[in-house]
């Protein structure tokens, strides 16, 4: 079985991705618990769980991910 890395990054999908960059949640992270420090500060749960979900997202967009070929 051949794999090859998939290097191609978009642009955020998360429609509150702008604003949380904008806001400086993710500036300068050194860690997922500084993270976790900044996102326990925003004001709601559905906040929190936006920000965690743009989080997610550019983990996964920045981290090398095989693909298998047919």
């Amino acid at each position: 079985m051949n794999f090859r890395p998939c290097s191609s990054i978009s642009a955020p999908k998360h429609s509150k991705a702008t604003a949380f960059v904008k806001q400086g949640l993710f500036k300068n992270l050194q860690s997922f618990r500084e993270f976790e420090s900044r996102n326990v500060a925003l004001p709601t749960t559905k906040d929190r769980g936006d920000a965690f979900e743009v989080f997610a997202e550019a983990y996964l967009a920045t981290k090398p991910i095989d693909q298998a070929q047919s």
